[in-house]
């Protein structure tokens, strides 16, 4: 059954003023949307010589390719996560904004630091490495799970230093846990959640569960349009992933960087 989907919002993004470049730019204003992908790219340029070309991308579905950015490093996005980055990095640090859930990894480069920025005014900085960064813009929490390399996670009045194995959180007062990461998935998966559901598309249902239970949870095109009414009363993670199978009638698979996969042959 083939499946129309409905075009992702576009936004208008701000020039943001950097350095001064070499050569003049002329204005520029494009907007790439590919809707098969469901990526909404636009990129703008500034008046001549005080800005630099910046682009928006946000992942609204499942499928999007993993994004490689000029300096090589690559940057898997999980469901509407949002990343703000320039054309060309500065020759003294690579810095982008980032919110939502995604993993990252980050192409080795001593001279310059990598710095990701999130809405909670954490920064995550790092030299060459990969981990998944949980930033989700209306939550005062940001997680980092190091799966490789070290990286650091600063708030305003803290700072730690992650390695392979490790997970940070800084809580909503710039306050910082570090804990080995399997603790912290045994702790998350011990955890129950009460969260109801009436008529909720399932794309909702998922981002839900990934912001509230620290889940990474993906969806095949499928399953888009499928909707449910639920209510989980105190249960754990696990028993709600098999609730939300058998209501549905979809498989659940655990794909690499710790994804779990659901797929199906959809709803009418």
């Amino acid at each position: 059954q083939k499946i129309d989907f409905e075009k992702p919002e576009t936004k208008v993004i701000p020039i943001t003023k950097t350095r001064r470049l070499f050569s003049p730019l002329r204005a520029v204003g494009a907007v790439l949307l590919i809707a098969t992908l469901g990526v909404a790219v636009y990129i703008l340029s500034g008046r001549q010589g005080q800005e630099e070309v910046f682009a928006k991308i946000t992942k609204t579905r499942k499928d999007t390719p993993t994004l490689t950015l000029e300096d090589k490093s690559t940057i898997t996005l999980a469901q509407n996560a949002q990343i703000t980055f320039p054309e060309k990095f500065s020759q003294k640090h690579r810095t982008i904004q980032f919110q939502g859930q995604a993993h990252f990894a980050i192409a080795p480069d001593r001279a310059r630091p990598f710095i990701i920025k999130t809405n909670q005014n954490a920064t995550i900085k790092v030299l060459g490495t990969s981990f998944w960064i949980t930033a989700y813009p209306d939550t005062d929490h940001v997680e980092v799970n190091v799966t490789a390399g070290k990286v650091e996670l600063a708030s305003q009045t803290q700072q730690i230093i992650l390695q392979a194995g490790e997970s940070g959180i800084m809580a909503g007062k710039g306050e910082m846990i570090k804990t080995n990461t399997r603790d912290l998935e045994t702790e998350n998966r011990q955890k129950t959640y009460s969260l109801n559901f009436k008529d909720a598309p399932l794309p909702a249902v998922i981002e839900k569960l990934n912001k509230t239970c620290g889940t990474k949870i993906e969806f095949s095109p499928e399953l888009l349009h499928c909707s449910l009414t639920v209510n989980f009363d105190n249960q754990d993670i696990e028993t709600i992933l098999q609730i939300l199978t058998e209501t549905l009638e979809i498989k659940q698979t655990q794909g690499r960087q710790g994804i779990t996969l659901l797929t199906g042959k959809g709803c009418l």
